[in-house]
């Protein structure tokens, strides 16, 4: 009701408020957390001061010359008859924390696209050693038709086993397809396992 605040000399420290001052102001204290953070700090600090409920939350605040970051915990103090009359609570400067978080976070997905790429480099020599192989059939059967283009049984032969080295690659190819594809309208339904093990 007072809108009264008391703060620890430390707290001083961690924001950007002057001591001799007097007691900052609520909107004066709130001037002083980051524009992106403001809101939800703001949203959690009154559901705790209409409702209650305990928090702990990060947010920024900005100082003149850097920005930190904050973890607040807080709680509500209740009269005899359950009636919020305070807010009570820590704050902790926790930037370090963000900081090594971040750095983690950035090596995690380092690894994960170094992972990708590695599993990718394997699977593209598997993919072009599959394919050179029809290839190679394919181009080795041209070859002799080219020199030798008159015998239409053999050049019947050659055309089907050339055929069936194509069919191999599109088989390839189109597995490729069916394996990265990625749409939310999927169809499901069951299968057997040993044909997906199989294939």
């Amino acid at each position: 009701l007072t809108q009264e605040i008391k703060w620890s000399n430390q707290m001083y420290q961690l924001f950007p408020e002057n001591k001799d001052q007097g007691p900052p102001s609520f909107e004066k204290h709130k001037s002083t957390i980051h524009p992106d953070d403001q809101d939800i700090w703001f949203k959690t600090v009154m559901e705790c001061a209409e409702k209650g409920n305990p928090y702990k939350i990060r947010f920024r605040v900005v100082h003149p010359h850097q920005v930190l970051w904050m973890e607040a915990i807080g709680y509500a103090v209740k009269d005899q008859n359950g009636k919020i009359i305070s807010l009570c609570g820590t704050c902790q400067d926790v930037s370090d924390t963000v900081s090594i978080e971040e750095n983690l976070n950035k090596q995690r997905i380092k690894t994960i696209q170094t992972t990708k790429l590695a599993s990718l480099g394997e699977m593209s020599a598997g993919v072009a050693h599959e394919i050179n192989n029809p290839l190679a059939i394919i181009s080795g059967n041209l070859q002799l038709l080219i020199r030798d283009p008159i015998d239409l049984i053999k050049t019947k032969k050659k055309l089907e086993i050339m055929m069936k080295a194509t069919e191999r690659i599109s088989k390839i190819v189109n597995g490729l397809k069916k394996f990265s594809r990625l749409t939310e309208h999927t169809e499901r339904q069951p299968q057997l396992l040993a044909s997906i093990v199989q294939e």
